[in-house]
């Protein structure tokens, strides 16, 4: 059976590239994109990456973030300068719904349309219903949480010091 949007289509009509779009750009997204476009010719495909940042974040320096020994902006990469080779798109933005009958990612930016889709979305933290740990734990998944416990160190800190 012959995908209508195939780029295999007869020389009398124009050439349609399937559309990949990837949902996160954290390390399983953005080495999709790597990997993906050094096994294509350019145009062979369009590529888009849907994230909710404009960066990639190198998440095992976030404990380095939370102490201090680094600044926030060691550990993240601009996911436009790593794209720019491959001529790939972002679009920054939240996932709202994916609708897999008609074949298109609902963002709070409008719907992207899609051939292949590749979810790479990272995972969420699971306190495994232990009582109070979700509302008394410092999460480590982002840079706003290392950001937020390399703060409230600081804060414990400077409170200890005053007598």
């Amino acid at each position: 059976m012959k995908n209508s949007r195939s780029h295999k289509n007869s020389a009398a009509s124009p050439s349609v590239v399937p559309h990949v779009v990837i949902l996160g750009a954290g390390f399983g997204g953005t080495y999709t994109l790597i990997n993906l476009m050094h096994r294509l010719r350019r145009g062979q495909a369009k590529v888009t990456i849907i994230n909710r940042t404009n960066y990639f974040l190198f998440t095992p320096l976030l404990h380095e973030v939370a102490t201090g020994a680094l600044a926030h902006h060691n550990v993240v990469e601009s996911l436009r300068s790593i794209m720019r080779p491959f001529d790939a798109d972002l679009m920054v933005g939240e996932i709202k719904n994916i609708d897999t009958a008609r074949k298109i990612v609902a963002t709070d930016m409008g719907e992207v349309p899609y051939d292949i889709l590749v979810i790479a979305t990272g995972s969420k933290t699971n306190f495994y219903g232990t009582p109070g740990a979700e509302e008394h734990t410092l999460v480590l998944k982002n840079l706003y949480d290392a950001i937020k416990l390399r703060n409230t160190i600081i804060n414990s800190i400077e409170k200890s010091t005053i007598t």
